[in-house]
């Protein structure tokens, strides 16, 4: 796997330094921060948004799709896009959509819901439709302009734990969402969709600290170099990226259900159990990428080797469970072994391209998360229908094959 240490002369005189500082860090951990805390915060409250709108089940999953959709679409752009514009202010626009995206489904959900008769349900679905793919499509630009920056400015053995840094921000964002939308939920449903709407002005003021990233390759194309999936040096690391995504996915979609079929949890059992277990896998995210970050002499192979078996371990585990609250303690350890996994991949996509590539390359592995939200719903709740063990089954195949790639490399 080639990598920048055997890169042309012209690029190695400008390689990047060791690590970016804290300082630097700053705008792009709050941003990560903001914006995974809004999409997680619109997560925990869809539920009861839909119920509130007259929306089925299958429109939600039509908002979903679309989502991944426009995900997929956008995601190679941001990539060309950051280097040809400049990163901050790439990353500016993209945090300035996500505000503006969620400012409008607020502004609709507080007036639907002031009027005596609430609006027709495809009124509904059309506005939660649009506002949504705009906030996909703007929120795909966030990772892929920060994990490009991240890249550009940091030495190829310190990327791993300098991307569980960026990670380890968002996974703080997974886990205080959840309960305070649950707070201000009781002020109205549209109050913590205003919050989501705020938040990424927050990292918008930080961002005039953030330097520019250093192109690496003053003979780089305007319009910034285009990396595909399948390009033989990201290929493997892509592959993982979409096993890890859809993994997430698939249990975020299913454990619901399971709990209270297979559990016998109550309604209001399984969502407060479903909760506490994505809290305690938020919490075990932000503790193994802290873990990450302050060992940057580990390989990001290692890393991944350790995460795929733990996450396996802790999924698979689910299956074993007899009551609700070992659903807690599964999630806890497969969260730990996800947040060893995906840094670890980030860093072997960005060790395997050249400086000027880096926004294109993180372009392309942006797009297996959004490939991830079209195929994994779909795919868990059809494996769910058949047999509730099946999804589970499938997660720890998933995990195991992400094992075994990285014990081939």
């Amino acid at each position: 796997m080639s990598t920048v240490l055997n890169a042309p002369s012209s690029v190695a005189d400008s390689a990047p330094p060791q690590a970016p500082t804290t300082r630097q860090m700053t705008p792009l951990m709050a941003a990560n921060f903001a914006v995974l805390s809004s999409n997680y915060a619109f997560v925990a409250l869809v539920g009861a948004l839909a119920h509130t709108l007259s929306l089925h089940a299958w429109q939600l999953g039509l908002v979903i799709a679309m989502v991944g959709v426009m995900w997929v679409a956008s995601a190679p752009r941001w990539g060309r896009l950051a280097p040809r514009l400049g990163h901050v202010a790439a990353l500016r626009r993209a945090l300035a959509g996500v505000a503006i995206s969620f400012g409008l489904l607020a502004a609709y959900v507080h007036w639907a819901l002031g009027q005596t008769v609430l609006p027709g349900a495809g009124v509904s679905l059309g506005l939660l439709l649009l506002t949504r793919v705009a906030a996909g499509a703007f929120t795909a630009g966030v990772p892929v302009v920060c994990m490009g920056w991240i890249a550009s400015r940091t030495a190829p053995a310190a990327r791993a734990a300098v991307m569980a840094r960026y990670g380890a921000a968002g996974a703080v964002g997974m886990v205080v969402a959840p309960p305070v939308v649950g707070w201000l939920g009781s002020f109205g449903l549209s109050a913590p969709l205003w919050l989501a709407a705020l938040l990424p002005l927050v990292p918008l003021v930080l961002l005039n600290r953030l330097p520019a990233a250093p192109t690496g390759n003053a003979a780089a194309p305007t319009k910034g170099p285009t990396l595909r999936p399948f390009d033989k040096r990201i290929r493997a690391a892509w592959f993982s990226a979409l096993a890890l995504y859809s993994v997430v996915i698939i249990a975020n979609v299913c454990i619901g259900f399971y709990l209270i079929d297979e559990l016998g949890a109550t309604s209001a059992g399984a969502a407060a159990a479903t909760g506490t277990a994505l809290g305690a896998a938020g919490l075990a995210l932000m503790l193994s990428q802290t873990v990450v970050s302050r060992h940057p002499d580990v390989t990001p192979r290692a890393w991944l080797r350790a995460g795929a078996v733990l996450a396996a371990l802790g999924f698979g585990s689910i299956l074993f469970t007899t009551q609700p609250w070992m659903v807690a303690v599964c999630f806890f350890v497969a969260g730990c072994g996800m947040g060893l996994s995906f840094p670890s991949v980030s860093a072997r996509a960005a060790n395997g391209v050249q400086p000027h590539e880096q926004g294109a390359c993180a372009g392309a592995m942006s797009i297996a998360q959004g490939a991830s939200m079209v195929i994994a719903p779909v795919l868990g709740a059809g494996l769910y229908e058949w047999t509730p063990a099946a999804p589970f089954v499938l997660m720890a195949a998933l995990l195991t094959a992400v094992l075994v790639g990285a014990l081939r490399d």
